[in-house]
């Protein structure tokens, strides 16, 4: 999984905003290790290189994000997607992520691309794709509906 997102992404902010929303952060090289206090299950975190990610990955979040993404975030887990213990987590990740460089995509490596909202979580192509198609204003409604 890739957060992608409009900003920069601070280390230290993203620890910070993690330990608020009740989150437990061990620093792994450049990265983070992310768990919730009591549970096995962990995400491993780390700054990607952009030139590191598919020109489809960057094409399709630059089209969500109303601009080519500036800083990315992995995060490396055990199981697979929306159904591994760790996924609440990764979740998380991706919310603490957008509130510290707004606007932020997940891309989970298997075609699906999630907005990340900052209270509900993550949006699905079910939810944007509509209006994606309909508006070529999609980008100024979308930034418009996630604060920035």
């Amino acid at each position: 999984m890739t957060v992608l997102t409009s900003g920069r992404i601070d280390l230290h902010r993203l620890e910070r905003q993690l330990a608020r929303e009740g989150l437990v952060t061990a620093r792994r090289g450049s990265g983070l290790r992310v768990w919730h206090d009591g549970e096995s299950s962990v995400v491993d975190t780390g700054m990607v290189s952009m030139d590191g990610l598919s020109d489809h990955s960057i094409e399709q979040a630059g089209q969500l994000l109303g601009r080519v993404p500036r800083d990315g975030l992995i995060c490396v887990f055990d199981g697979p997607a929306g159904r591994s213990e760790a996924w609440p987590t990764v979740v998380d990740v991706a919310r603490a992520a957008a509130r510290v460089a707004p606007l932020a995509v997940l891309d989970d490596h298997v075609g699906t691309l999630y907005l990340i909202h900052l209270d509900r979580g993550l949006i699905g192509p079910e939810e944007y794709e509509d209006v994606r198609i309909r508006s070529k204003q999609t980008n100024p409604l979308l930034r418009r509906l996630f604060g920035e």
